[in-house]
């Protein structure tokens, strides 16, 4: 349950809201400051594409952009608070606010590692141009799905295995050198007790 309110526009959760907005911010000429964010980004070494487009309806790179948002966090707020980051007729002083809250930070952990153990494998498992991906039959993604849901529920049995995990919801081993997992995976214990 949501308990801070947020000064971002959007019906979605503090997270949500966040990441719709900072995609805004990222590419929308007149609403955003594209050119600003960009300068930030190569001043701060990291890649232009770091942010991909998000419009409100793909899960997958909703939860991406949450564990991106995780792992560069001190970064993001550092940018919206220095004079660099441009108004914004008020997005980036409410996107700092937002990023700020303790209930928006819980939930960006949580949607990157939702993104890590569920969204990204699915997409690799059922949308990637490998020839196997072509050859699955409904029979077969039936199988795949149900395990999947088997090994959320198991999950919820016991919320904190998550932290522990080595294996994504799809039984493929996680990658020991994702930087956004890692951070993800070293949750705050504060955070951990309310996170799942």
């Amino acid at each position: 349950m949501q308990t801070e309110q947020g000064k971002l526009f959007g019906r979605d959760c503090l997270a949500g809201n966040i990441v719709l907005q900072l995609t805004k911010m990222r590419y929308k000429m007149g609403t955003g400051n594209p050119k600003g964010f960009v300068s930030f980004l190569l001043k701060e070494k990291l890649k232009k594409g770091l942010i991909p487009r998000y419009r409100g309806n793909r899960f997958h790179v909703l939860f991406h952009i949450c564990g991106i948002l995780v792992l560069h966090s001190q970064q993001f707020l550092d940018f919206m608070g220095s004079a660099s980051a441009l108004r914004c007729g008020g997005l980036t002083a409410a996107l700092l606010y937002d990023l700020q809250l303790q209930t928006a930070k819980k939930q960006l952990y949580v949607m990157g590692l939702i993104g890590k153990l569920l969204t990204g494998p699915w997409m690799r498992k059922f949308y990637t141009s490998q020839d196997d991906v072509r050859n699955i039959s409904y029979y077969e993604g039936v199988t795949v799905i149900k395990g999947v849901l088997a090994r959320v529920n198991e999950c919820l049995k016991n919320p904190f295995s998550i932290f522990t995990r080595s294996l994504d919801f799809f039984d493929e081993e996680l990658d020991a050198n994702d930087l956004v997992l890692q951070v993800l995976l070293l949750c705050p214990q504060d955070m951990q007790l309310s996170v799942c």
